[in-house]
């Protein structure tokens, strides 16, 4: 799941969505829009029409992994990858596709009205390519933006295609490539891909265009309006994969911003423990992956930096080794001081009882408790994540679907520096002062120490 915070105040939301299993040929992005801070939900509905050319602008598979953000004129940037060419196997499975294929990213002021989307960068040849976390936002050395949007190549399992034929095509296109590559970033110019957007609106006789007949169109009808989306050919998406490990994959990265090209990103890997990796130089290269104190029973993470400057992360909190290997039961939000090396608990989203004893076995039709995103807005913090049930141990009135929690940072004096949070203690204050004055309970508080 993944949240944003609208221009005018509400909250959207958004997920993958399959009627029986992820994915098969149905999945397709879902959202959800909240006009009361999250208390309820308007009905889910899709991002695209699934006849319409928006929803096959990838491909004909399924969407995968939509991570949004807002940027600072408030407009709502999804990013997704969807599925091209690789399918499981036939003859193990009817219908399911691997995941990823292609990046793309469409646009929205309300989080209704969708852009066409465009697609960033491209599967080609190689392995499918997946995302699942919002990118972060540099300043370029030309006065524009360049985005660092997390992403990984996955070898397709159990496919239709052919993982090692696939592997010496990427390597011939980069000599760089190795067998055990897995993450990096896609850097590029946002300001760009927006002007394609804009030609779009602004030459309406390609406005329905696919994209790839829309470039013809586009110099045929509107030449002027072709010529100033041409001015941003040398500015593309680039991918920077660069990180590997010998012990575990790499993947569904997530990455916060310092200073202005100080990156951190943190990785799901198949070890138990969650990676890190540094940046200085605004995710071109990165250090080399190593484990931090934090558990990861090989699920999706996601870490933000709150207004006081700390890392929050949250993450599936019990150890692999008590006997929850294939599990994913315990929700946990965790903050750092030092940028992601030491950490402490904040608060306890999801747990199961009993989850955490050395011996722990897997509690009947348990839920899968996963793919947490986070939003701080204000004094509170959202946190919007999956309730799933494998298929063949959901029960008919078993509770899945989508939740978000709401945490109130406003008493945290380390953990929330947003002026509405002083407005919040203060106010509460007040009434507890007045709560007290009109009890007879003592003279009441006029101010607090922040």
């Amino acid at each position: 799941a993944s949240i944003v915070s609208l221009k005018n105040g509400d909250l959207l939301a958004s997920w993958q969505q399959a009627k029986e299993r992820e994915g098969d040929g149905d999945q397709h992005i879902a959202l959800a829009l909240s006009k009361d801070a999250g208390v309820t939900w308007s009905a889910p509905t899709r991002l695209f029409d699934h006849q319409s050319d928006s929803a096959r602008a990838g491909g004909d598979g399924p969407m995968w992994g939509p991570a949004m953000m807002k940027d600072a004129d408030g407009i709502i940037s999804l990013f997704y990858s969807q599925s091209t060419v690789c399918r499981v196997n036939p003859e193990l499975r009817e219908n399911g596709w691997n995941p990823g294929g292609d990046i793309l990213m469409t646009q929205s002021e309300d989080g209704e009205d969708w852009s066409y989307p465009v697609v960033l960068s491209s599967q080609g040849k190689g392995w499918p390519l997946v995302t699942a976390n919002p990118p972060v936002v540099m300043r370029s050395g030309s006065g524009g933006t360049n985005w660092a949007i997390p992403v990984w190549r996955e070898s397709p399992r159990k496919s239709t295609c052919d993982p090692q034929e696939q592997m010496q095509a990427m390597k011939e296109l980069n000599p760089i490539v190795n067998d055990a590559l897995s993450a990096g970033v896609l850097r590029g110019d946002v300001s760009c891909t927006e002007n394609r957007i804009k030609a779009r609106r602004l030459c309406r006789a390609c406005k329905q265009m696919s994209e790839y007949g829309f470039d013809a169109c586009l110099s045929s009808k509107c030449p002027s309006v072709a010529k100033r989306s041409r001015e941003c050919e040398d500015r593309s998406w680039t991918e920077q994969l660069t990180l590997s490990s010998n012990n575990t994959w790499l993947i569904e990265g997530t990455i916060v911003r310092y200073k202005e090209r100080e990156l951190v990103q943190f990785f799901r890997t198949a070890t138990g423990k969650i990676y890190r990796s540094e940046s200085d130089d605004g995710g071109i290269s990165w250090t080399s992956a190593a484990p931090i104190e934090l558990p990861n029973p090989n699920s999706k993470i996601n870490a933000i930096v709150l207004s006081d400057g700390q890392t929050a992360i949250a993450y599936n909190s019990h150890d692999r080794q008590y006997g929850l290997k294939q599990m994913r039961v315990n929700l946990t939000v965790a903050v750092s001081p030092d940028r992601g090396k030491n950490w402490a608990i904040l608060a306890q989203i999801e747990e199961v009882p009993g989850s955490r004893a050395y011996y722990a076995s897997a509690p009947i039709n348990r839920p899968l408790v996963h793919y947490p995103t986070m939003l701080q807005r204000g004094c509170h913090l959202y946190v919007a994540y999956s309730v799933a049930f494998k298929e063949w141990e959901k029960k008919e009135k078993a509770e899945a679907g989508i939740r978000v929690a709401r945490l109130d940072l406003s008493f945290t004096r380390r953990r929330c520096q947003h002026s509405r949070c002083a407005k919040e203690r203060e106010k509460k204050a007040h009434e507890v002062a007045a709560a007290l004055q009109a009890s007879g309970g003592g003279a009441g508080v006029s101010s607090i120490t922040r």
